[in-house]
């Protein structure tokens, strides 16, 4: 009856539906992992006992909101994302068209695993916030709930957004030493609908040649460092006046001059891990995993039980993949040859018992990474 009285009456909907989740779920097992696997001995990652395992928290106020993370997604993460010696930015963003809530994903790279199509760490799905809005509560309520599962995710070294302010500000409330990058892709779609408003399209190519580089032009946000980017910023200022409606769009562009040299310059993006000369960052991550989302609800608007249900299939999926690497059978992904010490020869897997095999896995996904790299001189 207290929800009641806090919520109307579609907010109070959802979150009849996300305790109805719950129940449903306490009596299910993970579709994918259990008998299937049996006679491969992967089957023991279906060993949950309580679905409080993966819907870690759920509050009705001030909106319903749940976050959903299996115990491998929570360490994965951190293990992959929060050790200077090695480690991947960290993508969030917001999806959409999954039902009638919104859905806010992070999305990471498994360093300890090399995918066998592209050679490169694969992207996994990590913890997923169900909400209503928007809002700085809202991503506050992702970062608190997720630095209080697992603390390690507070040296956080890099995440990435596609520029929503009030998810950056909620994250950097937690991940106070982690370098925020914004995506390149939508920030120069943000210019390019800002020239398109200020009727400046005759000049687009030359602007984002300025600002992004081309064949002929560095790029402003290729400077090395803070002085490079002030020294140049001044430089195109000057040109930019001179063109109808450039008063405005220096405005524009001066209002973020700070977050282009926080978020943005290869000075930035060299110490915090893009290799040297930087890659540029994009939210793709994000993407394949919004995709992988979609393609799991069959691409249709889900009811939250569905939703919820789906998602579980996917978390338990990535871990027994994981499983499967870590003893040569998996056939999408393999264990990186610096950590090669940690997997197991398939017969000898074989002969294990179900409690050391997952013994075995749980103790290879919790290692920070600088005692993986310890382990393998």
């Amino acid at each position: 009856m207290v929800a009641q009285f806090l919520m109307p009456n579609h907010l109070l909907n959802i979150y009849g539906a996300l305790i109805k989740v719950i129940m449903l779920l306490e009596k299910s097992e993970p579709t994918g992992t259990g008998n299937k696997h049996k006679k491969s001995g992967m089957n023991f990652t279906a060993a949950k006992e309580d679905d409080h395992d993966f819907i870690r928290a759920i509050v009705n106020h001030p909106e319903p909101m749940c976050l959903l993370a299996t115990d491998f997604q929570l360490h994965s993460l951190s293990q992959s994302c929060t050790d200077a010696v090695d480690f991947r930015p960290v993508s969030i963003d917001p999806t959409f068209n999954n039902g009638r809530f919104n859905v806010t994903p992070v999305s990471f790279r498994n360093i300890v695993l090399e995918s066998n199509r592209t050679g490169k760490c694969p992207v996994f799905l990590g913890p997923l916030l169900i909400h209503q809005s928007k809002t700085f509560q809202a991503y506050y309520y992702l970062t608190l709930q997720l630095v209080g599962l697992q603390p390690r995710l507070q040296s956080l070294q890099a995440f990435g957004t596609d520029g929503e302010d009030e998810l950056i500000k909620a994250c950097k409330s937690f991940f106070k030493e982690s370098v925020s990058f914004r995506c390149f892709r939508h920030f120069q779609q943000n210019v390019e609908r800002t020239m398109k408003n200020l009727d400046m399209q005759e000049y687009e190519n030359v602007i984002t040649g300025h600002i992004f580089g081309n064949e002929e032009t560095r790029g402003l946000l290729e400077a090395g460092s803070e002085e490079e980017f002030d020294q140049a910023f001044q430089d195109y200022i000057k040109i930019w006046k001179e063109l109808p409606n450039g008063e405005k769009f220096c405005k524009y562009l001066s209002d973020r001059s700070v977050m282009m040299k926080e978020s943005m310059t290869a000075d930035v993006r060299a110490k915090a891990g893009l290799g040297n000369p930087p890659k540029r960052f994009y939210t793709n991550d994000s993407e394949t995993n919004n995709e992988r989302i979609k393609h799991k609800m069959d691409h249709r608007e889900a009811g939250l039980c569905s939703f919820v249900a789906g998602m579980k299939q996917l978390a338990y999926s990535q871990e027994t993949e994981f499983a499967r690497a870590l003893c040569g059978m998996s056939t999408e992904y393999k264990v990186r040859d610096v950590f090669s010490s940690f997997c197991v020869p398939a017969e000898k897997w074989y002969d294990m018992r179900e409690d050391q095999r997952r013994s075995h896995v749980q103790r290879v996904y919790k290692l920070a990474m600088s005692e993986m790299y310890a382990a393998n001189p």
